[in-house]
């Protein structure tokens, strides 16, 4: 009989302390953080669009059984990163995600007007955040965005970028982070966005893009992904997530650029009048 009580004290125990370890494959309960980039900002026929979304974008992916994604994005973090990510934290750990995407959540941690220390601190908070989860995390590093800063369209001012070399810092010190940690996928963004500003030509997941097709996945704004940009870029992570991760297979995902964009194709057009 003791032993008996003591199994069941063991089992109840487990259970009441598993909050952040859903039921179910990695791909069952997704949700997604971020940004305007996760946001879908500017995709689509209304005036900040998110007609398409990275949530979408998975959506149209997933192959196996699984629940819509969640999408936790906002093109309204920069007016309050850490108000954001607080906010998000808590209804993640409160209501855990199968798997957790957060391509461009570190974005406005490092970004905006304020000071160095304040970036390095809103980076370390951001991650420290992140460490409240155990399911597997994909996240982004930063990109160069100084070409964003001017221009006639330009949506960011050139103070809100941080130096080159306290965003060298901050991508160490992501990449280190993502390293030491076994259920964190690290996308190379920074790389990814490199490779499309400078218009050469581009394959992943077996993909092969033209220069000329590199050229439409970013809008004129040389901020924000097209469409055919933000698939790319959910191409991209989950090729990272596939190296990363033996729990997911490709055979899970659908990872054609046009099959994607076909199955999307409806949420970009103008609602009726």
């Amino acid at each position: 009989m003791k032993t008996l009580a003591l199994l069941l004290a063991i089992v109840v125990g487990s259970g009441s302390q598993s909050t952040t370890s859903p039921k179910g494959g990695p791909l069952a309960n997704i949700a997604v953080i971020g940004a305007s980039v996760s946001a879908g900002f500017g995709i689509g026929a209304s005036l900040l669009g998110g007609g398409v979304t990275m949530a979408d974008v998975a959506q149209a992916s997933i192959r196996v059984n699984h629940a819509a994604p969640r999408n936790l994005s906002s093109t309204l973090v920069y007016l309050n990163p850490t108000g954001y990510m607080d906010r998000t934290m808590a209804s993640l750990v409160q209501n855990p995600p199968s798997s957790l995407i957060a391509v461009d959540y570190l974005f406005w941690a490092v970004h905006g007007i304020k000071s160095e220390a304040e970036r390095k601190q809103q980076l370390d908070a951001a991650l420290a955040g992140l460490e409240r989860l155990n399911c597997p995390i994909l996240i982004g590093d930063l990109p160069d965005v100084t070409a964003a800063a001017s221009g006639p369209l330009a949506p960011i001012s050139p103070a809100m970028v941080p130096s080159m070399a306290l965003r060298e810092a901050a991508n160490t010190r992501i990449r280190d982070w993502a390293k030491a940690r076994r259920n964190v996928t690290l996308v190379p963004l920074a790389e990814l966005m490199k490779n499309v500003t400078s218009g050469a030509a581009l394959r992943v997941r077996g993909n092969d893009w033209k220069p000329i097709d590199v050229q439409r996945m970013m809008q004129p704004d040389r901020l924000h992904p097209t469409a055919e940009g933000l698939v790319t870029i959910w191409i991209a992570s989950v090729d990272e997530w596939l190296r990363n991760d033996s729990n997911v297979q490709a055979s899970e995902f659908e990872l054609s650029p046009t099959a994607l964009l076909n199955s999307l194709s409806a949420k970009l057009q103008p609602a009726p009048k």
